[in-house]
């Protein structure tokens, strides 16, 4: 292999690790969120699944279920509360399962 061919393959994989790193930096970085309290619940309500529902999130169905915990998320941002210790309120009311996204901190939050 020349000398020349050897650069160009070096030159493209540290033009790939150098993606690699800015899309990671860009998807761990969260740059803004929501911006009001409605925003908030409608993210929240998508990340939770519906404790009765198959295959649907809470913002999504319309399930008396759904209605309530979209409900109680209101409540709760209302309150003061974090957008984590809600996630926390609802694991320990329905389960991790209720959960569709991980944590942001811990193994989990990496694997994801």
């Amino acid at each position: 292999m020349s000398r020349l061919a050897r650069r160009r393959r070096l030159l493209g994989w540290v033009a790939m690790a150098a993606v690699a790193a800015a899309a990671l930096v860009v998807g761990v970085v969260d740059r803004s969120g929501p911006t009001s309290a409605e925003d908030r619940a409608r993210n929240l309500a998508e990340t939770v699944a519906c404790p009765v529902c198959d295959g649907q999130s809470v913002a999504e169905s319309d399930a008396e279920a759904a209605k309530g915990i979209r409900t109680r998320i209101a409540d709760w941002i209302d309150q003061g509360l974090s957008d984590d210790q809600i996630r926390d309120e609802l694991a320990d009311a329905y389960g991790e399962r209720v959960l569709l996204t991980p944590g942001r901190s811990g193994v989990s939050s990496l694997v994801w």
